[in-house]
């Protein structure tokens, strides 16, 4: 019957080495889609996260330049001075604005980039009537004071969408420990699983060893 103890012993190794390939590709599998996840997140805090802060400070540089032409102008002289520099800064908030909307906005960023655009659309009004020529003296004060208010919104606003890009980065970045600290326990797994595997195959390697010089012992002794 010792011969059926090694063919035992041969088919527990066989399927104990096919479990340590099993692991290996288990755990290779879990480790490509670990990586895709943290190319993913690496990729939207650069685009969703760090251009849009870049989008969220040039607005902000716009729309204090241009506040600051206004209050140095006179409403007595008008505005018109001002047209070519409003026309200028009004093409550039379009296109940051385009390029934020491009990006992948959280439920309550875009409820904050909507309220942003909706004020950017009054600046971009307000900046026409202060460049009419029918514009009196007191509308000219009017707009000035209806944009002081606007600005101040604006700013806010942008502070709002600032916040939420902080948030977000953080969120992305206890994700991804979350994904290494994961993978790193996988790895530490497969690795006690195959430790264990590899004694149990060289227990029964030295048992069929054991067995082999049993048997050529037992012709001497007879």
């Amino acid at each position: 019957m010792k011969w059926t103890y090694s063919i035992k012993n041969k088919i527990t190794a066989a399927v104990l080495l096919a479990a340590v390939l099993i692991v290996t590709l288990a755990n290779n599998l879990v480790e490509r889609s670990h990586f895709k996840q943290l190319d993913a997140s690496f990729a939207s805090m650069y685009e969703d996260r760090m251009l849009v802060e870049s989008y969220i400070f040039k607005l902000y540089e716009n729309l204090h330049q241009r506040q600051a032409l206004i209050m140095a102008s006179d409403n007595q002289k008008g505005f018109d001075h001002l047209k070519t520099a409003f026309l200028n800064s009004k093409s550039e908030r379009e296109l940051l604005i385009q390029k934020y909307s491009t990006t992948y906005l959280t439920p309550e960023e875009e409820i904050e980039f909507e309220k942003l655009k909706e004020i950017v659309e009054r600046i971009n009004s307000i900046e026409s009537g202060l460049t009419q020529d029918q514009s009196t003296e007191d509308q000219l004060s009017s707009f000035v004071s209806d944009n002081n208010e606007v600005a101040s919104q604006a700013f806010d606003s942008l502070s709002a969408l600032s916040a939420i890009q902080t948030s977000e980065a953080q969120n992305i970045r206890e994700e991804s420990e979350k994904i290494i600290l994961g993978n790193i326990s996988i790895s530490q797994l497969e690795m006690a699983i195959l430790i264990i595997i590899g004694l149990v195959i060289q227990a029964l390697i030295f048992s069929s060893k054991s067995l082999k010089a049993t048997a050529k012992q037992q012709p001497h002794l007879n």
